[in-house]
């Protein structure tokens, strides 16, 4: 798993690595105003993917013995991803034209974005099988290629042009020509035989994945819906400095976590697999969340305590929104992460469709308080209703879980303690000397410094055992 893990970090860390290069100097050719509009686009884009891309993934990841065992599985599962991708561009359109999603843009802007909606997707699918096949390596190498390629070509375009459009373009560009490469490279690509397709796998696909759809409409539209919501409450510069926001509280507490469950996904499959007693395999996934709980706690402290001076330093003083904001954020994200775990009896005991009923009622939750709160107190509204939707969820789930497996995956209640006393700890020495230092980039260099060094100490004294057997 550590090798796993460091794959996969490795390539969960290029791509904010390149946003926090790239989203500085689009916001520097950008006016707030625009990058707002921006931002609309990033989200819509998030949302084509989840219906037509995303919970196919998922579902590779969870039949990994089909694609082994079953040649007629894959073909399958390429012409139901082109279907899917036609439905969704169409669908798009129409709810264009009732509620816009993509505003501003002319159709022959649309039809460039709806490709690279679909050249994505395919993309998308086959770094799902690098992972469902435990090729880490392979899945880091493309994603991180991906990622780099497509900031530098699409930033390189969007200065020269000074149009969003060919931001999108450049995104398009590369991504095609990963796919063709990989066509060309990947033997098992070019050998499969697409005239084995098989509608009952299709039908078994979509009887399993489909209930994903809801569950990730329900965690976009907490995560998204906000955006469009100051779009049409507010003003595009709303969502320009809420994104900032966001991008660094996610970037920080969220690409810990999902390196943490990108690594552990297959490991957690196998163990419930081949799990002797469900006390057991209580125990495994006690530890898993020990391990999350002790990564991305002291990672939640770090943004709480620096993530303004970064705002200041790597964007500019006009995205600066108040601390609350950012705390808000930031603990919405360590909730949402630490839901991935808890969430995971839903996908073992394939009960996918009451998740998915959890995820709208709490996307329902969100929409509603966003119109409550967003015209009234603005970006710091947003945060709210993002935190208290997850805290909701977060606690349903928790129920159910109990209620319906007897199921308490919380930790072990020892080593949370020691985690939680070393990240207050950390915490309270970074804060008082941070006081000291006046200048704002020696400030964020002291402060992790002190703060990696204080935790780590804390670890070793308490003898956290999740974290002290990976130091």
């Amino acid at each position: 798993m550590i090798k796993d893990s460091s794959f996969y970090l490795l390539s969960q860390v290029v791509t904010p690595l390149m946003n926090f290069i790239t989203v500085p100097i689009v916001t520097s050719i950008l006016s707030i105003e625009d990058y707002g509009f921006f931002v609309i686009y990033l989200a819509t884009l998030n949302f084509m993917m989840m219906f037509g891309s995303s919970w196919l993934v998922t579902t590779v990841l969870r039949f990994q013995d089909r694609i082994k065992s079953n040649y007629s599985f894959t073909p399958s599962l390429l012409c139901l991803q082109l279907i899917l991708s036609f439905v969704v561009i169409l669908v798009s359109i129409i709810v264009d034209q009732f509620y816009t999603i993509m505003p501003r843009l002319s159709g022959y802007e649309k039809a460039t974005f709806f490709l690279l909606f679909f050249v994505n997707s395919y993309f998308e699918l086959y770094l799902g099988y690098c992972r469902s096949a435990n090729q880490s390596k392979k899945y880091s190498i493309y994603f991180s290629v991906s990622s780099v390629l497509k900031s530098i070509v699409a930033v390189g375009l969007l200065w020269y042009t000074q149009s969003i459009t060919y931001f999108f373009v450049g995104w398009l560009f590369i991504s095609s020509l990963l796919l063709i490469f990989i066509y060309f490279k990947e033997v098992s690509v070019r050998t499969i035989k697409m005239e084995v397709i098989s509608r009952k796998e299709m039908r078994s696909v979509v009887s399993y994945g489909f209930p994903f759809v809801f569950t990730g409409l329900g965690g976009l539209l907490i995560s998204q819906i906000d955006k469009y919501m100051l779009l049409n409450l507010n003003d595009s510069a709303k969502v320009g400095i809420y994104n900032v926001t966001f991008l660094v509280a996610n970037y920080s507490v969220g690409i810990l976590a999902t390196v943490l469950i990108m690594a552990s996904y297959p490991i957690i499959v196998e163990k419930w697999e081949s799990k002797k007693s469900d006390t057991e395999y209580a125990e495994f996934m006690d530890s898993q969340i020990d391990l999350f709980l002790g990564t991305c706690l002291p990672a939640l402290i770090g943004v709480i305590l620096i993530g303004r001076d970064l705002i200041s330093v790597v964007f500019n003083d006009d995205f600066l929104v108040e601390s609350n904001v950012l705390i808000f954020i930031a603990t919405s994200s360590l909730v949402a992460s630490f839901l991935q775990y808890l969430q995971k009896s839903f996908v073992l005991h394939k009960h996918t469709v009451v998740q998915s009923y959890i995820y709208l009622f709490g996307a329902f939750v969100n929409i509603v308080l966003n119109y409550v709160l967003i015209p009234r107190y603005g970006v710091l509204g947003a945060s709210i209703s993002t935190l208290v939707t997850f805290l909701i969820i977060f606690t349903i789930v928790l129920f159910y879980n109990y209620m319906k497996w007897k199921i308490m995956w919380f930790g072990n209640v020892l080593e949370v303690a020691k985690i939680i006393t070393s990240s207050a700890v950390m915490f309270v020495t970074v804060q008082y000397f941070k006081e000291f230092v006046t200048n704002t980039v020696l400030s964020i260099l002291v402060s992790v410094v002190l703060g990696v060094v204080v935790y780590i100490s804390m670890v070793l004294t308490l003898r956290v055992k999740s974290i002290k057997r990976y130091i």
